[in-house]
């Protein structure tokens, strides 16, 4: 994850969740860059965020094939 602080909250949550679906939000995200050009879901880099917004985590990273910024909401 990025060097920033960690939400544990976010994280608490997230690491309830089972690995399947933890897996499945972070190689099925949308990056525009990518999408433009191929019609496919992204992936995120290994360096993205978990910051919780109410009931949602959110991730926040970059685009494993490209690096343009990217998020993604769980709920």
């Amino acid at each position: 994850m990025m060097d920033k602080p960690i939400d544990l909250e976010a994280y608490r949550i997230w690491k309830s969740w089972p690995e399947e679906r933890r897996q499945l939000y972070l190689h099925n995200a949308f990056c525009a860059d990518c999408f433009r050009k191929t019609r496919h879901a992204s992936s995120f880099a290994p360096d993205y965020v978990l910051q919780r917004e109410g009931s949602m985590v959110i991730v926040r990273g970059k685009c494993s094939v490209c690096g343009s910024p990217m998020a993604r909401v769980c709920d």
